[in-house]
């Protein structure tokens, strides 16, 4: 069903939750079922025709990634409603449609010991995650049997005593923890303390499905390093899991900058996250998360990651001009350069209109040939 601009659905499908682009397309395309899908299209079709304007098709279902503005020439298809979800726990694969978000993909799968493989924001829809640059192309679960998780706050200026001990002790984690530790520019809102409102923090989010053992001697490392104002580590459920990143729940005007990165990049980090450190700094969040280790169950194009590593910054439109905003990025890339591994994890580059070197350069090579006859 097409809605045009003067529709609640209208009004509803065109504020991503990245509010830095505008959206006003020709019209909105309503889809509630996969079967809608064909004779929307048709009507689509057919507006193009009586117009004599073709239009652009634009999918969307949650805006996490929007970045090139959306005008009169495109019509948005809002797959927001399409939020079925299927596990089947013996094969461990889930099967959702075009507008699931990965919050509701775990709270299904966790009833069966399992959990997907998501990203920080549980409000992040599954299709557009795994399209716009997500790592791998087949959508398997994990087992989680003891799922523990946690995020860590400290004032920023034991900064140096963190990251050393976050040094020595990265590489030997287990292969099923996951990890980020960032800077960050603490707003004067719950749920962090008020002792760090207004200040700035260093955060480590930390999770393994496999219990509390692998992660101890980095937890015990950067404790003994300095005291966390807060630590929330401990047995968790999927709804947990989804908070320890602390991402701000309401529509945000950013921008970000993000690449894969490789093994080096401990011996990098102090530098590079102290280009985000400064109480005026631009960019209000700034991290690394390590991704090394983690199990290939399958072949294909993008099974595994690309790099040990991945840094990750993000600016608010809001507060700062984007040519401010750009020479942050700039610095930061001046140190994490002799680290870089070759690519850009696609899908976290909030507000790009695109992100050509998203794949590798030998993938990209292969999906440019001709198919065999």
């Amino acid at each position: 069903m097409l809605v045009d601009v003067d529709s609640d659905g209208y009004a509803a499908a065109t504020r991503p939750h990245n509010s830095s682009i505008k959206q006003r397309p020709a019209r909105v395309a309503v889809v509630s079922r996969p079967e809608d899908i064909a004779p929307t299209l048709d009507e689509v079709a057919a507006l193009a025709q009586s117009s004599g304007t073709p239009l652009e098709i634009v999918p969307q279902a949650t805006g996490h990634g929007a970045g090139a503005p959306v005008g009169k020439g495109s019509v948005l298809l809002d797959t927001s409603r399409l939020t079925d979800v299927s596990i089947d726990p013996e094969s461990r694969v889930a099967v959702v449609g075009a507008g699931a978000t990965w919050s509701a993909v775990n709270a299904a799968a966790e009833r069966h010991g399992l959990l997907g493989l998501a990203g920080s924001a549980p409000s992040v829809s599954v299709s557009g995650y795994t399209f716009g640059g997500g790592i791998g192309l087949e959508f398997d679960l994990v087992p989680a049997a003891d799922l523990h998780a946690g995020a860590l706050l400290w004032h920023a200026d034991a900064l140096p005593k963190l990251i050393a001990a976050w040094s020595s002790t990265i590489g030997t984690v287990g292969s099923g923890v996951s990890s980020s530790i960032a800077v960050l520019h603490v707003p004067p809102l719950p749920p962090f303390p008020e002792e760090l409102h207004g200040r700035v923090a260093v955060h480590l989010a930390i999770a393994d499905p496999d219990g509390p053992v692998a992660a101890t001697p980095l937890l015990d490392a950067m404790r003994a390093a300095a005291e966390p104002v807060s630590d929330s580590w401990g047995p968790t459920d999927a709804a947990g899991l989804a908070r320890i990143h602390l991402d701000p729940p309401t529509a945000t005007p950013a921008i970000g900058d993000a690449r894969w990165l490789d093994a080096s990049t401990p011996d990098i980090a102090e530098a590079l996250l102290s280009t985000a450190a400064a109480a005026d700094a631009p960019i209000v969040m700034m991290e690394i998360r390590h991704v090394a280790g983690a199990p290939v169950r399958r072949t294909g194009a993008v099974v595994a990651p690309p790099g040990d590593f991945i840094y990750h910054a993000v600016a608010p439109l809001s507060l700062f001009p984007r040519e401010r905003i750009e020479a942050g990025f700039a610095r930061a890339r001046s140190v994490w350069s002799i680290a870089d591994a070759g690519s850009t994890p696609g899908s976290w580059v909030e507000g790009a209109a695109g992100v050509p070197d998203a794949l590798p350069a030998d993938v990209r090579k292969r999906s440019r040939r001709s198919p065999t006859p």
